[in-house]
């Protein structure tokens, strides 16, 4: 390895990924962690898994809850879920502790039936869709997390975090 490559590697800080799904949504949590293994699938991406809500799923399955909804700024990217129903206990979560345009230069994606591209437009960041034409929610939400991971690795975006 070089010297100029050594000092880019330390220069660079690995994009952080958050995925976030409402606790009372099982389906969620089986597609939140689908989304977080795509993220996952992306080089030097570090991904959280959080539920929003009481810890346990339905199911009996302990999960790390959301610390607060203020510590959603420490990522640069944030993929919310909901299965049959838009995520708003996610969403909800993120658009009542930040003003608008807090998140700008953050990436935002949503998996799931319900479109809370509106609703996610609202704080200031960069959307993802999730890909066109696959019927499968399970393997759309792994494309999805995989995306957002992308997306910030080729954007540079958590080269700028403090």
């Amino acid at each position: 390895m070089t010297r100029d490559n050594t000092r880019m590697l330390e220069n660079y800080v690995m994009p952080k990924v958050l995925v976030l799904f409402d606790s009372g949504d099982q389906r969620a949590a089986e597609l939140a962690q689908l989304a977080a293994e795509g993220a996952k699938n992306i080089r030097f991406t570090e991904v959280d898994l959080r539920v929003v809500g009481i810890e346990t799923v339905s199911g009996g399955t302990k999960r790390k809850q959301l610390e607060s909804s203020e510590s959603v700024i420490q990522y640069d990217g944030v993929v919310v879920v909901g299965s049959d129903r838009e995520p708003s206990a996610a969403i909800s979560a993120l658009l009542a502790a930040h003003p608008r345009g807090e998140f700008v230069d953050r990436v935002f994606a949503a998996v799931g039936n319900a479109d809370p591209s509106q609703r996610l437009s609202a704080l200031g960041g960069i959307l993802v869709g999730m890909p066109a034409g696959s019927t499968d929610l399970e393997a759309t939400a792994r494309k999805t997390g995989e995306r957002v991971a992308k997306v910030l690795a080729r954007a540079g975006v958590a080269s700028r975090r403090d």
